[in-house]
C-alpha cells in the first residue's frame, strides 16, 4: 500500500480556514493584526471569509496587498508596476536598496532588495509587507525639498564685462 502523502502546512490552513466559523476567523484575523503581520486596519472582512466558504474558495490574506487592494507583489515577487515605483522614490530620494531596506526595519545591505528588483528575485513576505507600508509612506509624502522636474532653471544673466 502507497505511503500518503503529507499535506503541506498551506493545505493544512486552507482546509481550518473552511471549517472555521466567521468568529473564528474574526480572532485570527486579529492575532495575526496583533503580531503585525496584518496592517491595523481592517481589509480583511469576514463577510468575505463567508462569501469564500460558499463558494467554496478560501479568501485568505496576502502580504502583498495594499489597503487599498492594490497588489504590488504576486506571491513573493515584485510586480514590474512595484519595482517601477520602488525605483522612482529610490531616485527621487537619492537612495539606494540599503537605505530603503534599514527603513523597512531590517538590517543588512540591501542585497536582497537589489536582486529582486534586477533579476526579480522572491522576497520573504515580512519584507513585502514592509515594502508596502514603505511605499504607502514614501508616495504618500510629497518632496518638499526636491524641486519640480517641470519647474524652469533659474537662468542666469549675462555678465556686462568686455568679450575677448
Amino acid at each position: 500500500m502507497p505511503r500518503k502523502d503529507k499535506r503541506s502546512p498551506l493545505d493544512k490552513l486552507t482546509k481550518h480556514w473552511r471549517r472555521a466559523s466567521d468568529a473564528e476567523r474574526r480572532a485570527f484575523l486579529e492575532a495575526l493584526r496583533q503580531e503585525g503581520v496584518l496592517p491595523k486596519t481592517g481589509t480583511f472582512s469576514a463577510t468575505g471569509a463567508a462569501s469564500a466558504r460558499r463558494t467554496g474558495g478560501a479568501s485568505l490574506p496576502s502580504a502583498g496587498m495594499e489597503a487599498t487592494g492594490e497588489m504590488i507583489a504576486n506571491g513573493r515577487y515584485l510586480l514590474p508596476m512595484t519595482v517601477a515605483r520602488i525605483e522612482a522614490i529610490m531616485i527621487r530620494r537619492r537612495i539606494g536598496p540599503a537605505e530603503v531596506m534599514a527603513e523597512a526595519g531590517f538590517a543588512g545591505d540591501g542585497a536582497v532588495l537589489t536582486r529582486a528588483l534586477i533579476r526579480q528575485a522572491s522576497l520573504r513576505l515580512s519584507v513585502i509587507a514592509a515594502l508596502r507600508d514603505w511605499l504607502a509612506e514614501n508616495e504618500a509624502c510629497a518632496p518638499a525639498a526636491m524641486p519640480d522636474a517641470e519647474s524652469p532653471a533659474p537662468q542666469q544673466q549675462p555678465s556686462a564685462g568686455p568679450a575677448a
